[in-house]
């Protein structure tokens, strides 16, 4: 956030900007979508994980509680 309010408060700097005149070469542009898709797909993975861990303790404690109640 802060580079991308620098860049555009200062245009003249030495900040390298990839979305004016030309952009990226198309094998880095290939790179970066590669890149966040996969930390896409690993926040989903995480999250679903999380998940699965938070109903498998919810489950343990139902099963503690059924036993100790026996």
């Amino acid at each position: 956030m802060i580079s991308l309010l620098i860049t555009r408060i200062i245009p003249t700097g030495s900040h390298p900007v990839i979305t004016r005149e030309g952009g990226l070469e198309p094998l880095m542009v290939m790179a970066l979508v590669i890149c966040i898709f996969g930390m896409i797909f690993l926040a989903f993975g995480l999250v679903r994980f999380r998940i699965r861990e938070q109903r498998l303790r919810i489950r343990l404690e139902t099963l503690k509680e059924r036993l100790e109640d026996r």
